[in-house]
């Protein structure tokens, strides 16, 4: 903790993986959005590549990750396992505080309805981040910045 106080340089991380593409956003404590991105998760190796980069550049305080849900096949499920793997190993790896987080928890969180569809998301999250969403943005991205502030608000920074 002592790193960051004297840093003054506070980020959160939020990622969301999937099964074509992920979603990575960074966020500071002032609730300032510093990036979001949706990310090819086919490639594991370049995927690695992609979120360590993020993760040694801003070194969050903490992450949240969402867990793995699905309702379709096995396959997906096994799929979405292997990227959220890669991302929990890499911030096991540079030893990152991170959260795992289900879907309806972050959801109920921040709309107050754990089953809150996207436009409702993306309203509350403008409120919280004090506007500064953008209109145009894929649904990970949506979800990374989400869970981003959701891990803002699990931290206790005096």
């Amino acid at each position: 903790m002592e790193q960051y106080k004297k840093n003054k340089k506070i980020f959160f991380v939020g990622i969301d993986p999937g099964i074509k593409y992920s979603g990575i956003a960074t966020i500071d404590i002032n609730k300032k959005i510093l990036n979001h991105s949706k990310i090819d998760s086919k490639n594991l190796l370049k995927f690695a590549n992609e979120v360590e980069k993020i993760l040694k550049k801003y070194k969050p305080l903490m992450t949240a990750v969402e867990n793995v849900f699905t309702k379709k096949s096995p396959r997906e499920a096994f799929k979405l396992c292997e990227n959220r793997g890669v991302v929990i190993f890499l911030l096991e790896k540079n030893k990152l505080n991170y959260i795992n987080v289900y879907t309806q928890e972050w959801k109920k969180a921040l709309t107050g309805y754990g089953k809150a569809k996207s436009y409702q998301v993306k309203f509350m999250l403008k409120k919280f981040l004090k506007g500064s969403l953008k209109d145009k943005i894929s649904e990970h991205e949506l979800d990374a910045l989400s869970l981003a502030y959701f891990a803002l608000t699990r931290c206790s920074i005096e």
